[in-house]
């Protein structure tokens, strides 16, 4: 056996060796924990890196013989630092890049006390400002605080506001929403019964008195003024009014005909007045047709014959006399494409 050969098995023994006595558990070697040695970590290179089960440890990987087989030895760093592969050395956590790295401990900056202050009643307004934007706002001319046996004012031509709990100027007159008011002008005005949406009474005047203004103003044309909400309005209109006559006689509707078998009769006639015929298709194919009216008719008794009254759905439903009763109208989507 040669030289070399003879220097190559000693140098695989002694790897061995090396590589068993690294891995004895605790109890044969007190100076390692059990779970630092056991199970062994894999040397693929030289160098030293953090230890996968603890990163206050790290260990270094040696090739002495320069034959491939590792010698391991184990290292702890000092209490409180872990081992940071990038820097090869120990550090802080938060110094330390993921997997071993955190980041540090702070404690945050306590938010100063905040003394609570309320508006002296008496002392306190409420500007509606419309520039630069539209908002509310309450300013105090005095103010009591929190651990003061006095009020407090601001400095002069300031005021307190109660929003940003600090002194500022008063907004200024061309910074208010402008308030005006107006009412009907006596003699100009009529009241409505509305039916339509919803049963209601609305006041409108053809002229209306405004303040800022001597004289009498009117509406645009074909617009009257609602005194309800002080707007320019259009007038009701006929179909949308309550019927003047609550009942009407069955031969002022073209002889509708009343039985207790048919208490809301229709004709030919208020078919036309009052209703509209919807043609359905669905994809494309032609489903049928929909009657539907806004106003329909009731029977009652009165005495020894018949009379009928105009009823009206709620707002957004049609009345079918196919299904005797209020029903939505078709979309826009069910309806057929000319």
């Amino acid at each position: 056996m040669s030289g070399r050969s003879a220097a190559l098995c000693v140098g695989v023994a002694l790897a061995l060796v090396g590589v068993a006595w690294a891995a004895v558990p605790g109890p044969n070697d007190p100076r390692y924990p059990d779970y630092i040695v056991d199970p062994r970590v894999t040397c693929s290179k030289e160098g030293s890196f953090h230890h996968p089960r603890n990163c206050s440890w790290y260990y270094r990987c040696v090739d002495r013989m320069k034959i491939g087989y590792f010698w391991t030895y184990y290292f702890e760093c000092e209490p409180g630092t872990v081992f940071a592969d990038e820097l090869d050395q120990c550090v802080h956590p938060f110094l330390a890049a993921p997997p071993c790295g955190s980041p540090p401990t702070t404690t945050p900056t306590p938010k100063p006390q905040v003394v609570p202050c309320t508006g002296v009643e008496g002392t306190c307004t409420t500007y509606d400002i419309c520039r630069p934007q539209r908002v509310k706002k309450t300013f105090c001319a005095e103010i009591r605080c929190n651990l003061r046996t006095s009020n407090l004012r601001c400095p002069a031509g300031m005021l307190f506001d109660m929003s940003s709990e600090q002194c500022a100027f008063p907004p200024k007159e061309t910074d208010l929403c402008k308030v005006f008011g107006c009412v009907g002008v006596p003699g100009t005005c009529t009241t409505y019964k509305v039916c339509r949406p919803t049963v209601s009474e609305r006041v409108l005047c053809r002229k209306m008195q405004c303040s800022g203004h001597s004289t009498p103003l009117t509406c645009s044309p074909g617009k009257e003024f609602d005194v309800a909400t002080r707007q320019c309005m259009t007038p009701p209109s006929e179909i949308d009014l309550c019927a003047a006559k609550t009942n009407i006689t069955v031969s002022e509707q073209g002889q509708l005909k009343c039985s207790y078998d048919n208490l809301y009769p229709s004709n030919d006639f208020t078919s036309r007045l009052h209703c509209e015929t919807f043609s359905l298709c669905d994809a494309g194919i032609y489903r049928g047709q929909k009657e539907l009216c806004e106003t329909y008719y009731e029977c009652y008794r009165a005495g020894s014959e018949w009379r009928v009254r105009p009823l009206s759905c709620v707002a957004g439903l049609l009345y079918s006399h196919a299904e005797g009763q209020c029903v939505v109208p078709p979309t826009a989507a069910e309806l057929c494409r000319p």
